[in-house]
């Protein structure tokens, strides 16, 4: 079995082919300036501080630079967090869900063998 590659050249590709090439190097590079813009984190915070400062000014807030500072931080710290949700009749369910395939093998397992001495005993006595 021979492997034949066809190996492109700017003088062998089509126009079309050009501008595919230009399209996916154009979509690239947008999606990059875009991950780029969206994980500047210093700059990100600065813009969420001069909007938290002008909407506290035009709602006549009385609030100061030090305190929208303070919960900035406060946010970008628990931004990512977790915590286990309450334990309650929801959460058994789900977890109940979640682990339905052992849960239905074990009531098999006893279900079949406690059926079987059940109808035992209901045609023989004791």
């Amino acid at each position: 079995m021979t492997d034949v590659t066809k190996t492109a050249t700017a003088e062998t590709l089509s126009l079309t082919e050009v501008m595919q090439i230009m399209d996916v190097a154009s979509t690239l590079r947008r999606e990059r300036e875009v991950a780029e813009k969206e994980l500047d984190l210093p700059q990100a915070k600065l813009k969420l501080r001069e909007r938290l400062l002008e909407t506290a000014r035009l709602t006549g807030e009385d609030v100061t630079e030090g305190e929208v500072d303070a919960a900035i931080s406060l946010y970008f710290d628990n931004v990512h967090s977790y915590s286990d949700p309450a334990w309650g009749l929801q959460v058994m369910l789900a977890h109940l869900y979640i682990r339905r395939g052992l849960v239905f093998l074990v009531l098999m397992l006893i279900g079949i063998p406690l059926a079987a001495v059940a109808s035992w005993f209901m045609y023989f006595p004791g």
